[in-house]
């Protein structure tokens, strides 16, 4: 695979500054399997796109993406292998580009025309690494021009994403920019080469933050407040009537406990009568749990007439064994 930087050469100051700068040439070929030639004549050109992301912390995702309707964008006939952005060192990046591009050109073994890792994919992405399928790889001219384009174009982006910033790609992705250590640094404790830096171009960009806003308004506050004042005197009203009543729903508790009950003197009721009829009949007789000893001497723990009037039943007795 070649680069034709002809074009690029005759530009070595202005190129960058020039509106009318022709777009850069590409020529690409390779030996295929069948020792014939694939050859192609690219051109090289930028796309501006106007991308919406959404992010959660540093975790991001593009939702939406279209080409950018912007009158302010440079010439798409500047690339990244311009050097436009990098400080004025010349030819460094589309050198340092070409030589990551180069490890896909290798072939898979020492044979000659063997297809490479970028022939592989150019016509069968799927076995781009797959040695067992390197000599059944049809000619990279059989991907027709509009796959050969695409698939050409992505490995280009994907190794240019990989050249634009050496740290965030080997180090991961800095909070600070400005703080990141170069990995020339970090070898060999020097400062940084001026072309081993960040090659970022220019973006507009257009920050949309969500914020919860509470509005107050009047009336609904009026509305809420009304409610719980309700709420609130509904409940005590609640508590009064429960402290009123409290006994009366004790007694039709307690009452169908007293039916055939021997611990508990009631005048006949009758099995008929209901909870309300039968607890009147407890009217005037206090009745308790507690302590009572049957014909056999035995304690039992029973509901029944108190025995301080005139009862069965008696209060606990402390440490006291009851079955």
């Amino acid at each position: 695979m070649g680069s034709d930087n002809g074009t690029l050469k005759n530009y070595p100051v202005g190129r960058c500054q020039d509106p009318h700068a022709p777009a850069a040439r590409l020529l690409y070929y390779n030996y295929d399997a069948d020792k014939n030639l694939t050859s192609a004549n690219c051109s090289l050109t930028t796309t501006y796109v106007q991308v919406r992301v959404e992010c959660l912390g540093w975790d991001c995702k593009p939702t939406a993406i279209r080409q950018s309707a912007l009158p302010s964008n440079p010439s798409r006939n500047f690339t990244y292998l311009d050097g436009c952005n990098n400080l004025g060192v010349k030819f460094t990046n589309d050198i340092y580009f070409f030589n990551l591009l180069k490890t896909l050109t290798d072939t898979f073994g020492a044979e000659p025309f063997q297809p490479s890792i970028l022939q592989a994919y150019l016509v069968r992405p799927e076995l781009g690494l797959s040695v067992t399928a390197l000599w059944g790889i049809p000619p990279v001219r059989t991907a027709g021009n509009g796959l050969f384009s695409t698939r050409l174009g992505q490995i280009l982006n994907t190794y240019w994403m990989a050249a634009v910033g050496v740290d965030a790609l080997f180090l991961g992705h800095p909070a600070d920019y400005n703080n990141t250590k170069h990995l020339e640094y970090a070898a060999s404790r020097r400062p940084p080469h001026r072309s081993n830096v960040y090659n970022f171009s220019e973006t507009q960009a257009t920050v949309h933050t969500q914020v919860r806003i509470l509005r107050y308004d009047k009336g609904w506050m009026g509305v809420l407040v009304v409610a719980v004042l309700i709420l609130l005197f509904a409940t005590v009203v609640g508590i009064v009537l429960d402290l009123q009543i409290w006994v009366g729903r004790l007694l039709m508790k307690v009452s169908t406990l007293t039916r055939s009950n021997p611990n508990i003197w009631v005048p006949a009721g009758g099995g008929a009568l209901s909870d309300e009829a039968r607890g009147k009949l407890l009217a005037d007789i206090k009745v308790r749990f507690g302590d009572v000893k049957t014909e056999d001497g035995v304690d039992d723990l029973v509901i029944g007439d108190c025995a301080e009037t005139g009862g069965h039943v008696s209060t606990f007795t402390k440490r006291k064994l009851y079955t």
